[in-house]
């Protein structure tokens, strides 16, 4: 059975023009996401113009971790030119 974490963040990411199925091939699977503190979902439109990913992370300090590894760094580079501006995020916690 899987894990079951509490703190959840939604970030939403705007393709470039032109950029949607290369946005697309370059979430699926990366590295970034096999980190054993989260469990990531990716969610896209028919269009593909806008992505959003639900991510569980292990703990609230976990994102900054992930986000500083050389995986979530390569992460990070690599998404600037796929995007038309910053990604928007929204960290949650379950409610009690």
């Amino acid at each position: 059975m899987a894990e079951v974490f509490h703190d959840v963040e939604i970030v939403r990411l705007r393709a470039a023009a032109g950029r949607e199925d290369a946005l697309l091939a370059f979430l699926d699977g990366h590295a970034c996401f096999a980190q054993p503190e989260l469990t990531a979902r990716i969610l896209a439109p028919k269009d593909g113009r806008e992505v959003v990913l639900v991510i569980d992370w292990a703990d609230a300090e976990a994102p900054k971790r992930a986000l500083s590894s050389p995986a979530g760094e390569a992460f990070r580079e690599g998404l600037k030119p796929l995007l038309s501006g910053p990604p928007e995020m929204a960290y949650y916690r379950d409610a009690p």
